[in-house]
């Protein structure tokens, strides 16, 4: 045990450098280990990054042609009311104008009879008074507020029916998909 107690105090030196340098490599190695798990760290951290920011892409193309789709549906629907009730106006302004015509020939009629013998002739007097104009003005002036009455119906049918088209994409489209 001499000899080898001699030969460390010998090489004290070189077993100290020995020493530090084996320590400094075991450090080395942690600090490998460390940077290496640091590196992993930082490319899973950037890989997420990059998923999430694909995912967001992804989303927002999804939404952005969900709504130009929605665009499409809300303008076809209000195309399609507004087409029904042009045509449904245009059918009760036709109807009106075959009843005027009926009432215009009635009329006619009833003014060209001749008055009862020994009465006054009192349908002039009787239109005045119930509608405020001649005989002869009267069924345009009924044929004008009909026209008025149906265009105000057209149009509160085509403002309620317009306000029922839903604006929002129906529920029932896909919710977006993430990218994997």
């Amino acid at each position: 045990m001499t000899a080898a107690l001699a030969w460390v105090l010998t090489h004290w030196k070189t077993i100290l450098t020995g020493l530090v340098v084996a320590g400094l490599v075991f450090m080395l190695d942690i600090r490998t280990g460390q940077r290496d798990d640091a590196v992993a760290l930082a490319k899973a951290t950037q890989t997420a990054f990059n998923t999430t920011v694909a995912n967001y892409r992804l989303a927002a193309q999804q939404a952005a042609t969900a709504q130009a789709e929605n665009v499409v549906r809300v303008k076809t629907e209000q195309a399609k009311i507004t087409e029904d009730v042009e045509h449904a106006y245009q059918t009760k302004l036709a109807d009106t104008a075959t009843r005027y015509d009926q009432l215009r020939a009635k009329a006619a009629g009833y003014l060209s009879r001749p008055a009862t013998d020994g009465l006054p002739d009192t349908r002039e007097v009787t239109c005045q008074s119930v509608a405020a104009s001649s005989c002869d003005e009267l069924p345009g002036k009924l044929k004008a507020a009909q026209d008025n009455t149906d265009q105000l119906v057209s149009v509160l049918d085509w403002a309620e029916r317009q306000g029922l088209v839903e604006f929002n994409a129906p529920a029932s489209s896909p919710a977006p998909s993430p990218a994997p």
